[in-house]
């Protein structure tokens, strides 16, 4: 019977310890994975970008699942400025797959490689892409793009969200509340006659604007604080250096070059994506801690003006209430005497 209280004594212990260790599982926010067959390559372009929720765990050293095999491009921790800086990395078997081994010194993770799914000169092409989370993941999307020139482009599972953006059709996936270990397939098949990539440059996060001079990134985020985050994070897009506000800030650099002013560009947002940029008091309850900018809607207004007359009400009504209870102290002290 003495055995007893050591038994669950030590069960307490590796509850607790379990407890820990997987409280300690950083968890991410929102990650996007783009899979990309014979973009800049005759193999495909994968990468996995996003940010981790818990801001002051950083900097960190934690891991990623690729394919076996994949050749890692980028291993990057994403600035508040928008910078990559890339990191040492180490890549190592893990069963199945490999496992990518780096530090972080910021929440914002951008990670490429490429991998070799076709073999042969076979027109028909068919591979079966894996994503495994090695961590948490509040939203996962995943886009998947057709190759040019690729015919009977079929994915498995199906999706209805389709959407073409600079002259690539792109494949929508979106899962919530994913838990680390998490496995999803996907099967991809097509026929391409030639065995060109799509594009004849190498792909890099470093070509391009992703990375500005300081007088241009000031020039940029002076538009960019006026705007939204594109996705569901709790920033202005000046704070957002994931895949979607880093593509909008390629956009303001480029309608900056082009003469536009800061009018102008945020017009030709709000023309583009519509109620997407714009910030409203709604939107700020809903998580979004940004400025507010332009015009609101008249529920908008109604909420802000009713939120204002509660408080001042609340406010007089406290003072009411202790200068009446001092008045009366008073008046009550006076006929004592």
């Amino acid at each position: 019977m003495k055995k007893l209280p050591i038994i669950w004594s030590a069960l307490a212990l590796l509850l607790l310890f379990t407890g820990q260790s997987l409280a300690s599982t950083p968890q991410i926010g929102r990650m996007r994975v783009a899979i990309w067959p014979e973009f800049d390559d005759p193999g495909a372009l994968v990468i996995y970008d996003g940010r981790f929720i818990d801001d002051s765990s950083f900097p960190i050293e934690t891991t990623f699942l690729v394919p076996k095999g994949a050749v890692i491009s980028d291993a990057c921790s994403l600035s508040p400025k928008g910078q990559h800086f890339c990191q040492l990395f180490t890549q190592r078997n893990a069963g199945d797959m490999d496992e990518v081994l780096l530090k972080l010194p910021y929440p914002n993770f951008y990670l490429s490689f490429h991998i070799k799914p076709f073999k042969g000169d076979n027109p028909l092409r068919r591979f079966n892409y894996v994503i495994k989370t090695s961590h948490p993941v509040s939203k996962l999307e995943v886009d998947i793009q057709r190759p040019l020139r690729a015919e009977n482009f079929t994915i498995n599972p199906e999706t209805h969200e389709k959407e073409e953006l600079k002259g690539f059709e792109h494949y929508r996936y979106l899962i919530k509340d994913g838990e680390a270990g998490m496995v999803i397939p996907f099967d991809i098949s097509y026929r391409k006659d030639d065995s060109r990539p799509s594009v004849s440059i190498k792909y890099s996060p470093m070509k391009g604007a992703k990375t500005w001079g300081e007088t241009d990134y000031a020039k940029i985020n002076d538009v960019a604080r006026e705007l939204a985050c594109p996705c569901e994070c709790p920033l202005v897009l000046e704070d957002c250096n994931m895949s979607c506000g880093l593509d909008w800030k390629d956009q303001i650099g480029e309608m900056l070059r082009a003469g536009k002013t800061k009018d102008e560009i945020i017009k030709a947002f709000i023309a583009k994506y519509g109620n997407e940029c714009k910030i409203t008091p709604i939107m700020r309850i809903q998580g979004k801690f940004f400025q507010y900018t332009r015009r609101f809607d008249t529920m908008d207004w109604a909420l802000l003006w009713g939120g204002v007359a509660v408080s001042a009400g609340s406010l007089f009504l406290g003072i009411y209430m202790v200068v009446r209870r001092f008045l009366k102290k008073r008046t009550t002290a006076g006929v004592d005497g």
